[in-house]
């Protein structure tokens, strides 16, 4: 009799022939076959493996959580930010602590995802796949789908990189007209001005009209637009 280890790597093993040779597994086969797969990643070579293999990391983790192995799948998910230091090897002291504390509680999780895809299999009464003529019909579509899918997903992660350097180079630009606004008035030091008696004064430098009420133009010390230093005088 086939144990239960031996026929769930059977049926994994038939899962991949599938979909080398047509592309296409209906949803259940593959949460099956992202987990089994997965699942030998991790036992091996835990987060480190699974951060660096070229596989869709956020279809595992659905996967995971699909057969009941919700535990496992946040852990995965919690462990994201490990990806730049796994990939550049630049892990600090505290890095280290907080990866070590999860790889220990991913290693516990681990135990008991067989028996989880083993109750998914029998709850969804999978069996050994056939390549029938629904399947090699669905074939092309999936595919065409998955390389539109692929596209779209690059050209996203493109257009955040462009954006991320828009929004780095807009920072580095009011920076720097922050300083050069702080140096001028420096330079030019305090200035005086005589409020209205409806609370509103005349800046000495720039002339722009502004309330002492404002909080974005006066904050007790400077006009905020040209930060220009103003000591106020009484009205005469």
């Amino acid at each position: 009799m086939t144990s239960f280890d031996e026929s769930t790597d059977q049926l994994a093993s038939a899962l991949e022939s599938v979909e080398m040779e047509t592309g296409a597994l209906w949803p259940k086969e593959r949460v099956v076959l992202d987990s089994y797969q997965a699942l030998g990643g991790l036992g091996n070579g835990g987060l480190i493996a699974f951060w660096q293999a070229d596989i869709q990391q956020r279809r595992v983790i659905r996967s995971f959580r699909q057969i009941g192995a919700k535990r496992l799948a946040d852990l995965i998910y919690d462990s994201k930010w490990a990806r730049d230091p796994i990939c550049f090897g630049n892990f600090d002291e505290e890095q280290t602590v907080r990866f070590e504390k999860l790889e220990h509680e991913l290693f516990e999780e681990l135990e008991t995802v067989l028996d989880l895809i083993r109750d998914y299999i029998d709850r969804n009464e999978l069996e050994f796949p056939n390549i029938g003529f629904s399947r090699r019909v669905y074939a092309p579509v999936y595919k065409a789908l998955n390389w539109i899918a692929r596209i779209a997903h690059t050209l996203t992660g493109r257009l955040r990189g462009e954006r991320r350097k828009i929004n780095l180079a807009a920072a580095k630009a009011d920076k720097l007209r922050f300083e050069q606004l702080e140096a001028a008035a420096e330079e030019r030091g305090v200035m005086e001005a005589t409020p209205n008696a409806n609370g509103y004064v005349t800046c000495p430098h720039c002339g722009v009209k502004f309330s002492l009420n404002s909080p974005s133009s006066w904050n007790a010390k400077m006009h905020l637009k040209c930060h220009t230093r103003i000591r106020l005088s009484e009205p005469s």
